[in-house]
């Protein structure tokens, strides 16, 4: 037994002859099989409001009924629920008395005391009532009330009406009350809340009659609220408002609008100007390249001619003098030939890749052709639309033509090879020749000529402008390979 003293004995409703039911002073109630002497206990842990137990009794429907200091408990022995009502729900006081039961014929049962006696017919107490409307009832912005009156900007009618809530950016934090229609003590209602678009799942609220959001982002929310009175039956529906939290003007589309108009135009600006400057650029590279070939190249291309006839003149009559004169005439040749590689490097027109080719080509068969070599050159068609900038398409050239003069006067070789193409971002040109070569003794080890004259190091020199890497492999009667490489 749970406690020695008891106040009520009953018999099961279901089982009288197996089970009694006890009320005890202090230990709640108990079940008592009488076949083995056995007691299963309930008391304040399984819902009893109070564990002190006046009195039990049986409705028709086999539930128990219990008076404590606490109010009245419906217990059902089926499922071991337990129902509680106190004065909240219309008893006269929630303190009974020892002794002070009786069920009457007609299945009414009665409770005496400290405020009064109670009849009542157990099926209509427990009869569910429908689930009570659930309605809003206020707002609070900041923890201040907002009506219609004072905030239209916010809401347009009472809450209970309205259909949409409408808060500033700068006013996130809000608070809604809602309730339940139902005339019955507070702390028997239940809700239960869920902000659409936020929330991920049903909120509990218990009684609490108010949902609490701060510093919600800009959007659109639904509210929605459910709730069940005292009868536990839940109203579904509910209520529901929505909610537009407006941006600040810094979010707004025509703001986000204007901002990337502006930078779309800050853009095509600059475009414009380096455009702008690129023409400029390549106006000025034009003159120079026509300043460069008018004024310097005829002057040269004067003095030339003059020395010429002047040693056509004198020719015999001094052999100092038309030694001079010779010179004079070569390095002026000489100067012509450096001025015409600097203007076509300098002109814009040039910067295609084929324009380059196709001076490389008129080149090599110039020089090449009066020494009986046969050319043969093949180019890649990926280059055709490659452009290299000036710096880039003058060492390159030059290179070439390097090369080629070096074949053209010590080589001595029928044929040239010169293969030119691209692969992975980079330039690959071979120029090989089938003349009598030389040892390969006179490079270094770092690939570089070790004997006098400047051409080979001016080759190496421009592959190093290039930031690329040029190879020289010569074997004394089978010919010389020229290899560069570098990226564009």
């Amino acid at each position: 037994m749970n406690n020695n003293q008891l106040y009520s004995i009953v018999p099961d409703p279901a089982q009288p002859d197996k089970y009694l039911w006890t009320g005890s002073n202090g230990g709640g109630f108990s079940r008592f099989e009488i076949a083995t002497g056995t007691f299963i206990n309930y008391n304040e842990k399984n819902g009893l409001p109070n564990n002190v137990v006046y009195a039990v009794r049986s409705d028709k429907a086999g539930n128990l009924w219990l008076s404590t200091n606490r109010g009245l408990s419906c217990f059902t022995p089926k499922n071991e629920t337990m129902i509680n009502y106190n004065s909240e729900d219309g008893l006269p006081g929630d303190e009974f008395n020892r002794y002070e039961y009786f069920k009457m014929t007609n299945g009414d049962l009665f409770f005496g005391g400290m405020e009064g006696g109670v009849v009542f017919n157990p099926e209509k107490v427990l009869e569910k009532e429908p689930a009570p409307a659930i309605v809003l009832t206020g707002l609070s912005v900041y923890n201040k009330p907002v009506t219609y009156k004072t905030d239209n900007e916010i809401i347009q009618s009472p809450i209970s009406y309205a259909s949409v809530i409408t808060l500033p950016h700068s006013k996130g934090m809000f608070s809604i009350s809602y309730a339940a229609l139902e005339f019955r003590a507070a702390n028997k209602k239940h809700y239960k809340y869920f902000l659409e678009n936020y929330d991920k799942k049903w909120i509990d609220a218990g009684n609490k009659t108010e949902a609490t959001y701060t510093n919600l982002a800009l959007g659109n929310y639904t509210f929605h609220v459910i709730g069940a009175g005292s009868s536990t039956v839940w109203n579904t529906k509910g209520a529901s408002i929505r909610i537009v939290i407006l941006p600040a003007w810094y979010q707004t589309w025509w703001f986000r609008l204007s901002v990337l108009l502006i930078i779309a135009g800050g853009i095509y600006t600059l475009y414009r100007y380096r455009l702008a400057q690129q023409i400029k650029l390549f106006s000025i590279r034009n003159n120079i390249a026509s300043d460069l070939h008018d004024e310097i190249g005829s002057t040269l291309s004067s003095i030339s001619i003059s020395s010429t006839l002047i040693q056509k003149k004198m020719e015999g009559n001094s052999t100092e003098v038309n030694g001079l004169l010779n010179q004079i005439s070569n390095n002026t040749d000489n100067m012509m030939e450096a001025m015409s590689d600097i203007v076509w490097a300098i002109n814009s027109k040039n910067d295609r890749f084929d324009n380059v080719v196709n001076r490389m080509r008129s080149f090599a068969i110039e020089i090449l052709e009066p020494e009986n070599i046969q050319l043969h050159m093949q180019v890649s068609e990926h280059l055709n639309h490659v452009k290299l900038n000036m710096q880039q398409r003058k060492n390159f050239y030059l290179i070439f033509k390097e090369a080629v003069n070096n074949i053209a006067k010590y080589a001595a070789c029928t044929n040239v090879w010169v293969d030119i193409e691209s692969k992975g971002g980079k330039i690959m040109m071979k120029i090989k020749d089938n003349g009598k070569g030389f040892s390969s003794a006179s490079i270094k080890e770092d690939n570089r000529p070790q004997f006098g004259g400047n051409g080979l190091v001016n080759m190496y020199k421009r592959a190093s402008e290039l930031k690329g890497t040029i190879e020289i492999d010569s074997v004394v009667g089978q010919g010389t390979v020229v290899k560069l490489e570098f990226a564009v």
